[in-house]
This record gives C-alpha cells, structure tokens and sequence, in this order.
C-alpha cells in the first residue's frame, strides 16, 4: 500500500530530524539499523513446515485411528452386547458395507491430500 509506505518514511523522517535537533541522531539510527537488519536477516517461524508437518500428523492419526476401527470391523461376530440383535447374515452384510465404506474413506482421504 502506498498510502502505509509514505506514512512510514514521513514518521522516520520525522523522528531523525527530532534526533538531530536534540544529538540523539547515532542512537536513532543505529535502532533503525537493527530494526531492519532484524527484519531482513530473521525469518521467523517455517509456516510452511509447520503446516504441512501437523497436517501430516493429523493425517497419520487418523490412519491409525481407521486401522484400529477396521480390526474391529472384521471381527467374525458381532460383540456379545449385540449378538441377539440381528442375524448372523444381516451382521455379515453390515460387514461388508462397512469395509468397503473404510476403503473408501481411506483413498478418499489420501486424494484429497494429494489434492490440497
């Protein structure tokens, strides 16, 4: 923005000529020195990095978390709380939905990874 740039050379302007006028001017211009050396030579925090280094911790969580999940679904029978619930051949059924519905998410997760 021009109007932010132009504000801030008339500020410095400002405060050298105020420096000058009271012999403050090596003191002022040695803090601007700094200021903008700090600027220039620091970097700051790797945003970069850190994003993607905690979506890819998010990611293998989740990952372990499905795993887990899928163990679970593959059981050969339903839990014991469950067991009176629903037929051997609906539990099966239910079994396989589910499976193929944790695939998908799986490569549904992985694409839109890649994708973003």
């Amino acid at each position: 923005r021009p109007g932010a740039t132009a504000l801030s050379m008339h500020t410095v302007l400002f405060w050298q000529e105020q420096a000058r006028r009271t012999g403050h001017l090596p003191l002022l211009q040695h803090h601007i020195r700094t200021m903008t050396s700090l600027a220039v030579e620091s970097p700051g925090l790797p945003y970069l990095e850190l994003v993607v280094s905690f979506v890819l911790l998010v990611n293998v969580l989740h990952t372990y978390l499905d795993v887990r999940q899928l163990k679970a679904i593959k059981l050969p029978n339903p839990p014991a709380q469950l067991q009176g619930l629903f037929s051997k051949d609906l539990y099966l059924q239910s079994q396989a939905y589910s499976i193929d519905k944790w695939w998908f998410g799986l490569y549904h997760g992985i694409y839109s990874l890649a994708e973003h």
